[in-house]
């Protein structure tokens, strides 16, 4: 795929979410000590996984033409935001669930989750896809906002990985 086309933007997405999932998926495994945890990011990798099955979907919709178009500067500039966040999350030591927790919350709040919209909104011909795509990406935020109120900061700081 040709660097900074709509399907390289396609892929980079694919797999950033794949990315995800498997760190998500780390996560449960670090926290297996504690089910309700453990099962907590278990199902934040399956919604990863779902995310970038979706975007498989919108790409193979997506005539060739469409997918040779140049993007943006700004989401070039989306890309490489996320690329490099996902370098700072695969040498980030997570020591509690606090840890875990803050580094979810910057991964959701990141350009990944930009890039998704520019792709839902921009890309995705389906007003229905649109809105389907839109609302899983706002349940799966609000699952780690809920998270994070189940699990107050204090509570988080006193669960070590690996116990």
């Amino acid at each position: 795929m040709t660097e900074n086309t709509t399907g390289w933007l396609l892929e980079t997405a694919i797999g950033w979410e794949r990315q995800a999932a498997d760190y998500y998926s780390s996560l449960a495994s670090a926290f297996s000590g504690e089910p309700g945890v453990s099962n907590f990011w278990l199902r934040m990798s399956a919604d990863e996984d779902s995310h970038a099955e979706s975007l498989e979907e919108i790409r193979a919709a997506v005539s060739a033409a469409r997918l040779e178009e140049s993007i943006s500067r700004d989401e070039r500039a989306m890309v490489g935001a996320g690329d490099a966040l996902f370098v700072r999350m695969s040498s980030a030591r997570v020591e509690t669930l606090d840890d875990a927790y803050e580094m979810a919350h910057e991964l959701e709040g990141s350009e990944i989750n930009s890039v998704f919209r520019v792709i839902t909104l921009g890309i995705a011909d389906d007003p229905a896809v649109r809105e389907a795509l839109l609302r899983q990406a706002d349940v799966h935020v609000e699952r780690l906002t809920e998270f994070g109120r189940l699990f107050d900061r204090a509570h988080r700081m006193a669960i070590e990985a690996g116990s």
